[in-house]
């Protein structure tokens, strides 16, 4: 092991400068003394499997102490030179299956089905086989005028933000300067294009295929009993009922519902806004789901304590929009309808984003549109 340089060292080497050059050393940092009586300190280091020495600077401008923070210095450069040169060579894919990955499942809710939509994507395009450092603005903008030709602009906008997301994550990693996504804009979407709210006519069909349904669940035939599983009306009661998303009413725990005081939490930790919320519930979905209890029987499902014990309701949803001759519906405006109803009826703007669990209250004013046959009321006034 070197012996630690010292000032009294130095000066010794440099009162007695030799015929030839002499040196001390210790770990990191070598002094050198020349024929010409200039000592000069460096730094010798490895880098790339050759060996190679940073000069520092002249004894007695440079202290010893201040050689060694020289030192300290240069080796943080290589580290970052090192990993910056190691970052350069990744792809758009390798980085999104290596260390995104990580981070995006640990850190968000929806991380699996983030990065499922990114290797679906991007696995095979042009921008997956790309370095990460060379995707540019202009591959983004090609990218999505292919993606509009395929896909709604709301698909569209979404695995654009996905992509966003990527890059971002990068440049606050320090492996790029700039998020190429950024300078592209994102599809515009008519939000007022999608009707918000069911008619009373869609309201009836809405609720004799519950009938219906619940009918051929219980009583059918044995073909009939399978093709519609018994909990399906429950799952859209809930939503009809309370504006609950698809993914917090999977989540739903018995233990989440208060039967007597009638309120339903959503926790944070599954609601999109990873707030928890309180929503009041009618004595008439209290009762359908103290029934749905019965008829599921809670003692049998292995221990787990979720209302809706399924992993997905989507093939018995498309059956029943079938039934109800609401092949238009999406499970989400169950949601939206919620709300304007909520709105028809006059209650507080306020009231109906907290219910609906929207983080700003301009999210919730959507709702404020009128209903068409308000309108044409209106007009008849003329």
């Amino acid at each position: 092991m070197a012996k630690k340089i010292t000032e009294a060292k130095i000066r010794s080497l440099k009162a007695n400068p030799p015929a030839r050059r002499t040196s001390l050393q210790e770990d990191g940092l070598r002094v050198e003394a020349n024929p010409s009586g200039n000592v000069v300190f460096f730094a010798p280091y490895y880098q790339h499997g050759q060996k190679n020495k940073q000069k520092l600077g002249t004894y007695p401008a440079l202290s010893v102490a201040d050689a060694r923070k020289a030192v300290l210095n240069l080796r943080h450069q290589l580290e970052v030179q090192d990993v910056t040169i190691k970052q350069s060579t990744v792809t758009f894919k390798a980085f999104v299956d290596g260390d995104f990955k990580t981070w995006c499942i640990a850190e968000r809710k929806d991380g699996d089905a983030t990065i499922k939509r990114l290797t679906h994507q991007f696995a095979r395009h042009k921008i997956g086989r790309t370095k990460l450092k060379d995707v540019t603005t202009h591959m983004v903008d090609l990218y999505k005028g292919e993606a509009m030709k395929k896909y709604a602009p709301a698909t569209v906008k979404r695995h654009m933000g996905d992509l966003s997301r990527v890059f971002s994550k990068a440049v606050e990693w320090e492996m790029l300067k700039k998020n190429p996504v950024s300078a592209v804009s994102r599809p515009r979407i008519d939000k007022k294009k999608t009707r918000l709210y069911l008619t009373e006519e869609e309201l009836k069909s809405l609720s004799d295929a519950l009938n219906s349904w619940e009918s051929m669940a219980l009583f059918g035939t044995t073909e009939q009993k399978r093709t519609h599983p018994t909990y399906l009306p429950y799952i859209v009661r809930v939503a009809v009922n309370t504006g609950m998303r698809r993914g917090e009413i999977m989540s739903l725990r018995w233990s989440d519902l208060d039967e007597k005081e009638r309120i339903i939490t959503v926790r944070g930790t599954n609601s999109k806004s990873a707030t928890t919320r309180r929503i009041p519930i009618s004595e008439k979905l209290a009762d359908q789901l103290v029934t749905w209890n019965t008829v599921s029987g809670r003692e049998h499902q292995s221990g787990k304590d979720y209302v809706f014990p399924v992993r997905s309701f989507k093939r018995s949803w498309e059956s029943f929009r079938k039934l109800a001759g609401l092949k238009h519906v999406v499970f989400h405006q169950l949601r939206h309808n919620f709300a304007s109803q909520l709105v028809l009826r006059g209650t507080a703007i306020s009231v109906v984003s907290e219910l609906m669990g929207h983080t700003d209250i301009k999210t919730t004013a959507i709702y404020l549109s009128v209903r068409e046959d308000e309108k044409f009321k209106a007009v008849e006034l003329l």
